[in-house]
């Protein structure tokens, strides 16, 4: 498929019936109707080589420092420390112009050292790190 990109002076905002908001630390404007937003600084990018095509770049990874979040009160829990996934509805992208919507997630408890270090020593199964680790 082919992009079929805007003209330039033509505005992606009225087009998509979108409103702009201004941000708090960086020029470009954030999304309003957005349930959560993130400023953000671009601090590094690194763009990688194609290896069917040697010369022709094929990707880049952007590192970006968050400065600044937004957040919708209703998607925040009573803490206001994290975002509720039902509200959120986060997608992904999956490549192209293909992307896949979180339907369900599942909450996995980080394991408690000082409750599993008996059955760990006792199975021979708590050494110490070797080098590289």
């Amino acid at each position: 498929m082919v992009a079929n990109p805007l003209r330039y002076g033509v505005s992606e905002w009225s087009l998509t019936g979108l409103t702009p908001a201004s941000c708090k630390n960086v020029k470009a404007s954030r999304v309003a109707e957005a349930i959560f937003s993130v400023e953000g600084k671009l601090l590094e990018t690194k763009e990688y080589e194609s290896r069917v095509t040697p010369g022709k770049m094929t990707g880049v990874l952007a590192i970006i420092e968050g400065v600044h979040f937004w957040a919708r009160e209703d998607a925040l829990n009573d803490d206001k420390n994290q975002l509720d996934p039902t509200v959120l509805r986060p997608m992904s992208r999956l490549g192209g112009i293909s992307y896949g919507r979180v339907l369900e997630g599942v909450e996995v408890p980080r394991p408690q050292w000082d409750e599993m270090k008996p059955e760990a020593e006792a199975a021979g199964l708590a050494k110490p790190k070797s080098d590289g680790q």
